[in-house]
């Protein structure tokens, strides 16, 4: 009969309007017929087909029911807090349905409640859904934006910038979303995406020149959530961030950190610059941060913009930056990254994302620290990499091995899953191509290269080309090229190694406790020394030179000396283990290096150079 009735449902669910998806899914959850009444209440839900009644609310409650009936939990909480936001006055059935539902609708109202949408921009945000045609198991939902005439930057936390008005299908989920535009105040919503249905934000911002107003810069080391006045604002840093001239409550936390709380005061039109905070560890330690680790192209003129950045002079530091740019020799990726994360800082989503699309085509191993970075400049890289073509090689640039026996490592780095093809060029210039290697990477890998021939004998020396090609499923393509000088050399003998610093043992015997008994031997010999010739009434002795006086107190000292300076020594059996063990281990290298040179000596080995970098 179930059976039955889910192929009668489903065949009267076809051309039905949302009202009727709700009756039809009321009837199969009465049915128990769970699995068919899930998609058909999702259809009907829709909130522009008909009114919020009973009927409404209680197909929710159901739908809910039947998801985490289902082991759904997270989709039924995304549903919950959905409906808290779009109907706030949504009253909990306690009669009709189980706890569990109303701990999800409780759960729900409580996050929408503490503050977590954002509720300054939800006044400014209106919010509509195109909801799927036909119900069925649809497992992505999406968002779109719908631009206004200021032309702004959008971005999700999490998954990136919003590029025009296409549908960014996500996952279902609780996104947070941030637009701006120059002249205005940043915008941070947050929106529920549902499966099969397309969530649609059309937002009005407002203009910085609706009241009296100031510009906040601040930075942190290392990245922190801030805080003004008890509402989220974003991540460090934050340059130009307009607020209210006046007092203002600021707060800047990160787990594992102790937070940084101040009252700052903000006059009109003045730009409030208070650098960059460095953040102590909950236990007090020093909080250090570290910018992109690729090299500095011209000391001065980078040095300068890193400076401006780190005193929050963003605007200026761009200015530098952009100097850098424009010259090709100086345009590197760190220069990139750099000028990446000051647009984001002052709200200009999109021209951050160019930027850091130009790193990653300049070198596709380009990374951020997530120790110093903060999530959404993470978020923004990961967005830049996965629509950029690149691929990168990196090598030893100067090696020698043995072909027979070792491999010349390569490193290469792409920006989507692909196939790599790694061929062979040489020697110039009647080589011919040799594939040396294929493989599946994601991301980034290492590949161990033979430098041997068909004829298992090392290859020629002359000059090589290393070509990679990288090709994804999509059929995009992209390549680099090393070129390589292979020569022979005899293998060099290794130097012994030097023998450990005296700084490195340890002690091996300690002075035992001072002695007692030589104390009072030594001064009763002096007592004995003094009083003897007094009791044999000795006159030579007893004489006004003092004789007998003298001896007993050198003895007495002697004595005491004795007390002091002859204290037993005590061998330390641990310390003495070490230093063997330490003298041992020095042994053992020096004669493994020497039994490699034995080895090494008329060893023909293979050198590699790298003349052309890409």
């Amino acid at each position: 009969m179930g059976f039955a009735l889910a192929a009668m449902l489903t065949r009267e669910a076809t051309g039905q309007d949302a009202r009727n998806l709700l009756r039809l899914g009321s009837q199969a959850y009465d049915f128990g017929e769970y699995r068919m009444a899930a998609p058909l209440l999702a259809a009907g839900l829709n909130p522009a087909a008909g009114p919020r009644d009973s009927l409404w609310v209680a197909s929710l409650h159901r739908l809910v029911h039947v998801l985490i009936e289902d082991r759904k939990d997270s989709l039924a909480a995304i549903w919950a807090r959905w409906a808290a936001r779009t109907h706030p006055g949504l009253v909990v059935d306690t009669l009709d349905f189980p706890p569990a539902v109303q701990d999800a609708f409780a759960l729900a109202g409580a996050s929408i409640a503490a503050g977590e949408g954002g509720r300054a921009g939800d006044t400014l945000t209106e919010t509509s859904w195109e909801w799927a045609r036909r119900p069925g198991e649809v497992t992505q939902g999406a968002l779109r934006i719908e631009r206004s005439g200021v032309p702004m930057s959008t971005f999700v936390e999490g998954v990136g910038p919003l590029a025009g008005e296409d549908a960014q299908p996500l996952a279902p989920g609780t996104y947070t979303i941030v637009a701006s535009a120059p002249g205005y105040f940043r915008t941070r919503v947050k929106r529920e995406v549902l499966p099969g249905v397309t969530t649609v934000l059309r937002f009005r911002l407002r203009g910085l020149s609706t009241k009296a107003l100031g510009f906040l810069y601040v930075g942190s080391a290392p990245w922190g959530a801030v805080q003004l006045d008890g509402e989220r604002v974003g991540y460090t840093p934050v340059a130009a961030g307009p607020l209210a001239a006046g007092p203002h409550r600021l707060r800047i936390e990160r787990v594992g950190y102790a937070p940084f709380d101040t009252v700052i005061t903000v006059g009109r039109d003045q730009r409030l610059r208070l650098g960059t905070i460095r953040l102590t560890t909950a236990g007090g330690g020093g909080a250090g941060a570290s910018g992109p680790a690729a090299e500095a192209p011209t000391p001065d003129a980078f040095a300068r913009a890193v400076a401006a950045l780190e005193a929050t002079e963003t605007e200026r530091a761009v200015e530098l930056l952009r100097q850098l740019v424009a010259t090709p020799a100086t345009a590197r990726p760190n220069v990139q990254l750099r000028l990446a994360v000051a647009h984001w800082s002052l709200g200009l989503f999109d021209s951050a994302g160019v930027h850091f699309q130009a790193a990653i085509s300049a070198d596709p191993f380009t990374r951020l620290d997530p120790e110093t970075f903060n999530p959404d400049l993470l978020t923004f890289l990961s967005a830049a990499r996965r629509t950029t073509r690149a691929v990168g090689v990196r090598a030893p640039t100067d090696t020698a091995l043995a072909p027979d026996r070792e491999r010349w490592p390569i490193s290469v780095a792409v920006t989507r899953p692909g196939t790599l093809r790694i061929r062979l060029a040489g020697p110039a210039p009647n080589g011919h191509d040799t594939l040396v290697a294929s493989a599946r990477v994601d991301s980034t890998i290492t590949l161990p290269l033979s430098l041997l021939g068909r004829d298992r004998a090392a290859i020629a020396a002359g000059t090589y080309r290393l070509s990679v090609e990288w090709s994804d499923s999509a059929g995009r393509a992209a390549a680099s090229t090393l070129a390589l000088e292979v020569s022979e050399q005899l293998a060099d003998t290794l130097r012994h190694e030097a023998a450990p610093p005296d700084s490195l043992y340890r002690l091996e015997v300690r002075l035992g406790p001072p002695s007692r008994a030589g104390l009072v031997r030594g001064v009763g010999f002096g007592v004995g020394a003094s009083v003897i010739p007094l009791l044999l009434a000795n006159g030579r002795l007893r004489s006004a030179d003092g004789r007998a006086a003298t001896v007993g107190v050198a003895l007495s000292l002697g004595g005491v000396a004795g007390y002091f300076l002859g204290r037993s020594r005590q061998p330390l059996p641990q310390n003495i283990a070490y230093n063997r063990a330490l003298r041992s281990d020095w042994e053992t290298r020096n004669r493994a290096i020497a039994a490699a040179n034995e080895q090494r000596r008329g060893v023909l080995l293979v050198r590699v150079r790298i003349v052309s970098p890409p």
